[in-house]
This record gives structure tokens, sequence and C-alpha cells, in this order.
């Protein structure tokens, strides 16, 4: 099986209260074909989501990418596109 897509989501203060506590149910939106190769994980801070004024909270990494302003929708967007990338439909 391939590595798993690792699914960041950022929990610290900032981020959460921005709009981060709305994707805690992310691993509930992902489709049941797609979560045995997606493992999703709190984190309490992101590369450059803690300088003012770099990013928009809340943030969200998908193997790395770092999406600002995440959504569910956005963030199962770039679950498909990681996935796709590594040869799963």
């Amino acid at each position: 099986m391939a590595d798993k897509i690792l699914v960041e989501i950022c929990v610290g203060t900032y981020a959460w209260v921005m709009g981060g506590s709305k994707l805690a149910d992310l691993e509930e939106y992902i489709p049941a074909e797609w979560r045995s190769y997606v493992e999703v994980k709190g984190v309490i801070s992101l590369p450059g989501c803690d300088e003012e004024g770099s990013l928009k909270p809340p943030f969200v990494a998908v193997d790395g990418k770092i999406i600002e302003s995440a959504t569910i929708p956005l963030v199962l967007d770039e679950i498909k596109k990681a996935l796709q990338n590594k040869g799963i439909k």
C-alpha cells in the first residue's frame, strides 16, 4: 500500500477560534473508500501559521501543502488531488 496522505489540522488557539473548530469533524466527511489511505491528526502549529499576517486561519496541511482559510470542501479536494498523485482513485 502507498504511504498514507497526512492531513494535519492546526488546533492552536488562533486557528481554532478563527474557524478551525469547524474542521474537527473532517474525518466524518472523508469518503469510506479513501479512509485507509488518509491519516488525520491535530497539531499545535504548522509552518508559517504562527507568523502574524502571513496566512489566514484556519490552517490545514495535506501532505505538507498548507491550505489557508481551510474548509472541509477545500481539504477534501486537496486530499483527492494527493490521492490521484499517488495513483489512488
